[in-house]
């Protein structure tokens, strides 16, 4: 494809059609045969033309794949396809129209066309080889959609200056100090806005590509460049200013072909990334991430599960479940989050629902620090499924008393505790106050510092110098820029003895906290009924418990374990 392509000067697009008509598909010939887009020539507003063409993955011809939000499936622009009328959306529409070469066809993929959307059998195999598809494309175009004002030049410019002189200069320090104060970092937050990084299938679609393009308004860059100046502006303390946004996921797993930028990081931590992202089939909030070589058995021959859409999105997940438990064991669970409604509904509570995604961060992420494990006997690590119930053990910590669920919008003043017991909400300046030494049955417990520990609870363990309000009389606004992103959708709560717990939002009293043994973090269960079993509301943190103490306790006979069935 020329280099002209690439640099259209957009005009008016045709106009939008109202009355689709369904194309009709040729059956495949195997399970390795896919279509491509022959993509004829042409410019300004002439009708996109394309013809479909079939071809086994092992001998297609060189071809581009595209990477793009669907959009609104209601508005559409009629295209031909193999001299039919073909209704696509206007997003497809505006990536096929940045592609088109002026003189020369070429062929490219787009999955709205070149599957059949409406034969579940086929999406069922396509889905499986997506990531050999987008793997094996010579080019993979990010299709951002249209720039306002400069942005698009902006962004450009700024990624090719920053990367002329990325290793020339001694330290990254050099490079902040020179563009720091540039305004077009405000164009660099507007692309980081644009749907595209919020959709789940996109990360695989750059991930496996070999050369991701972004095409941008009238421009296009490297996007492996724009995610490297990305990250790294948003590790300086400067670029809060400009309010650039970022996920994980796109930072830590932009090249699938290396290894990510995190140690320890399994297929597991992948699609708890994902599951932040937006799609419409909740399945595909596994099937998304089938490409990757994580989601590949222990031979690599293939992956671990096939995509099949006439299952229910949660007979998915508790398959996915059921072999993670096998993978990385109790891990797993830290990954466990509930609505009201799902709490509720007969599923079991410990399959992971990927579909729930509140929480920002896992408390179990900081497994290598904390020690909670009370003991390595084998015997009592082992875990089994019984149908739809998890057997696991570990021992009983206390009752859940009083719970807070927090809501936080802008600043400290508005962090708030919602007391069930009184239904009244309490800032986090009272509940400060309401820990200094005598006051509550926690000063028992956590002696001269109780606000120092409920602090560190409110934080998992990551506010840890001591706390003093009379010489510290704006430490509350930074300790709220230090909790909130832990404290996101969680509920702070204690026992009756007086630990301090932060808890699934869902915790009341009543509730128990517990830890299994094997996993990361603790857990908050709920009894369920009389039966003797529980449903796992999600990972906790125990104040007091979290650095060996149960260890200590256990192996001095001080503990005893037993066995939880989780429904």
């Amino acid at each position: 494809m020329s280099k002209g392509s690439l640099e259209i000067t957009q005009t008016q697009l045709p106009s939008q059609t109202t009355t689709p008509t369904a194309y009709s598909y040729p059956p495949l010939l195997s399970d390795h045969s896919f279509r491509l887009l022959k993509l004829f020539p042409g410019t300004g507003p002439e009708r996109i033309t394309v013809q479909l063409w079939q071809f086994e993955l092992p001998s297609a011809p060189a071809y581009d794949a595209i990477s793009y939000v669907w959009g609104d499936e209601s508005s559409t622009i009629s295209i031909t396809c193999d001299s039919q009328p073909l209704e696509i959306t206007q997003n497809l529409h505006w990536a096929l129209y940045r592609v088109r070469d002026p003189k020369v066809a070429s062929f490219v993929w787009a999955d709205a066309i070149c599957i059949d959307q409406l034969n579940v059998l086929e999406r069922n195999s396509q889905v499986a080889l997506m990531g050999s598809i987008y793997g094996n494309a010579r080019l993979v175009f990010v299709a951002m959609g249209d720039a306002s004002g400069e942005d698009d030049r902006n962004v450009m410019t700024l990624i090719r200056d920053i990367s002329s002189i990325w290793e020339i200069v001694t330290t990254r320090l050099e490079i902040g100090e020179s563009f720091r104060d540039d305004p077009r970092w405000r164009s660099v937050a507007s692309i980081m806005d644009c749907t595209w990084f919020t959709r789940v299938w996109v990360v695989q679609e750059v991930g496996l590509a070999r050369h991701p393009i972004v095409l941008y308004g009238n421009t296009h860059f490297p996007y492996r460049e724009l995610i490297k100046i990305v990250t790294w502006a948003r590790s300086q303390t400067w670029s809060s200013s400009y309010w650039i946004s970022g996920w994980i996921i796109h930072s830590a797993w932009s090249d699938w072909t290396q290894i990510p930028t995190f140690p320890n990081v399994g297929l597991f931590d992948l699609l708890s990334h994902g599951a932040m992202l937006s799609c419409s089939d909740p399945r595909d909030r596994v099937y998304a991430f089938l490409g990757h070589p994580l989601a590949k058995n222990t031979s690599g021959s293939s992956t671990l599960l096939a995509p099949d859409y006439t299952k229910d999105y949660r007979e998915v997940y508790q398959e996915v479940s059921v072999l993670l438990l096998k993978r990385i064991g109790l891990r797993l669970l830290s990954s466990v989050e509930h609505t009201e409604e799902t709490i509720k509904e007969p599923f079991p509570s410990w399959v992971v629902r990927w579909d729930v995604a509140e929480v920002m961060n896992d408390i179990s992420q900081y497994h290598d620090q904390f020690k909670c494990y009370p003991t390595n006997d084998t015997r009592l690590l082992h875990n089994t499924v019984q149908g739809n119930k998890l057997i696991s053990h570990g021992i009983f910590l206390e009752t859940i008393a009083k719970s807070f669920p927090m809501r936080g919008r802008t600043d400290a003043d508005v962090l708030t505790f919602l007391d069930h017991t009184s239904n009244t909400e309490i800032s986090l300046h009272t509940m400060i106050h309401n820990f200094t030494p005598g006051n509550w049955r926690s000063s028992e417990i956590y002696g001269q510092n109780p606000q120092t520990a409920f602090l560190k609870t409110l934080s998992a363990g990551h506010y840890k110098a001591p706390f003093d309000a009379a010489t510290h009389p704006d430490e509350i606004s930074a300790i709220y820029h230090s909790v909130i992103g832990t404290c996101h959708k969680r509920c702070f709560a204690m026992t009756g003895s007086g630990l301090f717990v932060l808890a699934p939002w869902l915790t009341r009293p009543g509730d128990i906290c517990c830890v299994l043994f094997g996993a990361g973090a603790p857990f908050v269960l709920r009894p369920a009924g009389g039966s003797g079993e529980y449903r796992l509301l999600g990972e906790a943190y125990v104040g007091g418990i979290m650095d060996g103490e149960l260890k200590v306790m256990f192996s001095e006979s001080q503990l005893s374990g037993r066995e939880f069935v989780i429904s």
